[in-house]
């Protein structure tokens, strides 16, 4: 599924005239990833801070399922609506519709066509690929994009039974510092799923989906 900066760039593309407080909408678009912050971390725990539908392991989700995926975070933001934290929420809500649009539209068609090795896990040419995509637009980010010192002031929301407020910080921490550490660009031209043209699709039609999904 998409790696951080995306899901930044996705959110910052969908805030919308409903977005009060970037900050938290910002933090929020990262936020169901924190879970891996957990000492105890297993996939199961990504299924729940994700709204998967029950019993549906990650990277498997297909047909119907993915309709009730979607119906899970139409009722998620429902049930949090008018609080004082909704746009904290609404960008929680558009990291899941990102990587719902991704399962769709990216995820599952290469797993089906045998292009990805799901057994290699974070070894295998498409993980890799995006961690690679993840470094570049790391590396391409300006201080006009807004994205660190977004996140260095929004205040982490806890969301009962699914995501709390100390892993949320120590990935906030975790990834301010690889913004903010020397690196160098990585050479994105030989990727082959992960292109860069594939991502500006993705990073496009994502935030589309999910402003239509939320009337952002």
């Amino acid at each position: 599924m998409p790696f951080t900066m995306i899901h930044l760039h996705v959110a910052m593309r969908a805030a919308g005239s409903k977005t009060e407080k970037k900050e938290e909408f910002l933090l929020g678009s990262i936020a169901p990833d924190a879970v891996h912050y957990l000492p105890d971390y297993t996939s199961s725990y990504k299924c729940r801070s994700h709204l998967l539908p029950d019993g549906i392991p990650w990277g498997t989700c297909e047909g119907r399922n993915n309709e009730l995926w979607e119906e899970n975070i139409r009722k998620f933001v429902a049930q949090w609506d008018g609080v004082a934290e909704k746009d904290f929420i609404l960008g929680y809500a558009v990291h899941l519709l990102t990587d719902l649009f991704n399962n769709v539209h990216v995820w599952t068609p290469l797993r089906s066509a045998g292009l990805v090795d799901t057994s290699q896990g974070m070894e295998s040419v498409y993980h890799r690929e995006s961690v690679r995509m993840n470094t570049y637009l790391t590396c391409q980010m300006t201080e006009q994009d807004g994205f660190r010192e977004a996140l260095e002031k929004a205040e982490p929301l806890s969301i009962p039974g699914i995501i709390g407020i100390p892993e949320i910080m120590k990935m906030r921490q975790h990834d301010l510092a690889f913004m903010y550490e020397s690196k160098e660009v990585p050479d994105i031209h030989m990727n082959q799923y992960c292109t860069l043209e594939k991502t500006e699709w993705l990073i496009r039609e994502a935030s589309d989906y999910a402003s239509k999904v939320l009337e952002l």
